[in-house]
């Protein structure tokens, strides 16, 4: 027998352990995902560290190029030629 349809969707139950819990509670913050549903937990695994790690190498890179800036004084002085003004 075929059970018909009803409106109440079961619950949605998502095993974690050690490692899974931080980034499980992270996707929750967005919403938590139905029954039955991929759960982006594991993408999150993969994904998250990597883009993390990117965001310190812009971030390293900024503040290099800032930290150039105000040791030499600013771009436009730096590279100023003397030799060019008018008499």
């Amino acid at each position: 027998m075929i059970n018909p349809p009803t409106s109440k969707m079961p619950p949605t139950y998502i095993k974690t352990n050690e490692l899974s819990a931080a980034f499980q509670e992270l996707v929750d913050t967005y919403g938590i995902p139905r029954y039955r549903e991929a759960n982006p937990a594991l993408f999150t695994i993969i994904t998250f560290p990597f883009l993390f790690g990117i965001m310190y190498v812009f971030l390293q890179h900024f503040t290099t190029k800032t930290n150039r800036l105000n040791v030499s004084g600013s771009m436009h002085e730096a590279s100023h030629d003397p030799r060019s003004e008018p008499l």
